[in-house]
């Protein structure tokens, strides 16, 4: 996970140099397939780069990463393996640790573009790095561990939804969808994601 840190140092650090204005949101995750059947939906933050629509135009680009801590649904999942003799032999596998960090830059294309109120659609390409820790035995076949991880990368289509409470003060709401490549473990991960946060414009 040491991979993604100074990414995601510098993304804030642009967040809140380039205009001074920044985000946050609360979302859940909720991961669907395989994923879905190893991993409960999760709770996170998600801090970012979020610009206004300007006067003239319908698109912006924005910036955010997120850190998402995910816990497996079962103490430990059974697996199965063949021997020699093709016998099935049982096992079990179990998480110690999966966590996701993730860098996201994106573009939003207001399909409603009001004063106060905004509706848009928006994709964001998402890279980052995973850590996990499992371990898994077979009876007289298999016993180890897996302690490391690799890099990720993605997209995530959305929708959202904006109104400005102040000038300066805006609430926010998302839907989307993670499409993931995970390198090390190998695996081809998604999850739904919603989302409510609001922003701060310290300058206009």
């Amino acid at each position: 996970m040491k991979k993604i840190i100074f990414p995601v140092i510098m993304v804030l650090a642009l967040a809140g140099s380039v205009r001074s204005q920044i985000g946050l949101q609360l979302f859940n995750f909720r991961p669907t397939g395989d994923f879905g059947m190893a991993m409960k939906p999760a709770w996170s933050a998600e801090v970012g780069f979020y610009p206004r629509f300007e006067d003239d135009r319908r698109i912006r680009v924005n910036f955010s990463a997120t850190f998402i801590k995910m816990k497996p649904r079962m103490d430990e999942f059974p697996i199965y393996a063949v021997d020699g003799y093709d016998h099935l032999i049982p096992g079990k596998e179990s998480f110690q640790k999966y966590n996701l960090g993730e860098i996201m830059a994106g573009m939003d294309l207001a399909i409603v573009k009001q004063k106060k109120f905004n509706f848009f659609i928006a994709l964001d390409i998402v890279i980052g790095a995973v850590a996990v820790n499992y371990t898994d035995e077979v009876q007289g076949l298999e016993n180890g561990s897996y302690s490391g991880g690799g890099y990720l990368g993605g997209l995530r289509p959305r929708l959202g939804c904006e109104y400005f409470v102040a000038d300066r003060l805006c609430i926010f709401a998302n839907a989307g969808r993670q499409m993931l490549i995970i390198a090390e473990p190998r695996a081809n991960s998604a999850a739904n994601q919603y989302g409510l946060g609001v922003k701060f414009y310290f300058t206009k």
